[in-house]
């Protein structure tokens, strides 16, 4: 449970800066090919579902083409207009896009791992040492030997 409240922050920054990117390619490709779908240039199929002639539309698209199904948006948009500025514009969402995001998920782990985990390790290194001079003390003088399946292979004498 903690785990699960300590990514939720990491998450809503995921997502802020993801909805940020895909309404400034939006508003982008509806600047560039708004104009662009109409149905003479898509003959008897009319204008496809996925385009950019209003915002919802578009923000769909963007969405959906980072998701991965950019083929046939691309197509489409290859059809409206020029092939050179449909695959400029969808190859630069692909890449912009997934890199803000893997980048995101590669740098969202909780700042305090590194101080738990070195926390953690300086308490088993101290329990050894512990461990081992105790160890020491009572065959030097001849005591009751301490269980040495406690202790790690190195540490035998």
């Amino acid at each position: 449970m903690k785990a699960i409240a300590r990514s939720v922050g990491p998450v809503g920054n995921i997502t802020l800066i993801l909805s940020v990117v895909i309404y400034i390619f939006a508003v982008l490709g509806i600047k560039v090919f708004g104009e662009a779908y109409t149905a003479d240039k898509f003959g008897k199929d009319g204008v496809p579902r996925w385009n950019f002639n209003d915002f919802w539309h578009a923000f769909m698209m963007v969405f959906r083409v980072l998701c991965g199904e950019w083929i046939e948006p691309l197509w489409d948009c290859m059809r409206a207009t020029s092939a050179a500025k449909a695959t400029l514009f969808f190859l630069t969402v692909l890449i912009v896009g997934n890199f803000i995001v893997s980048n995101k998920i590669k740098n969202s782990k909780p700042k305090c791992s590194k101080t738990i985990r070195f926390k953690q390790t300086l308490s088993r290194h101290r329990l050894v040492k512990y461990n081992y001079l105790l160890l020491i003390n009572s065959t030097a003088n001849n005591e009751l030997l301490i269980d040495q399946s406690l202790f790690p292979p190195k540490l035998y004498l």
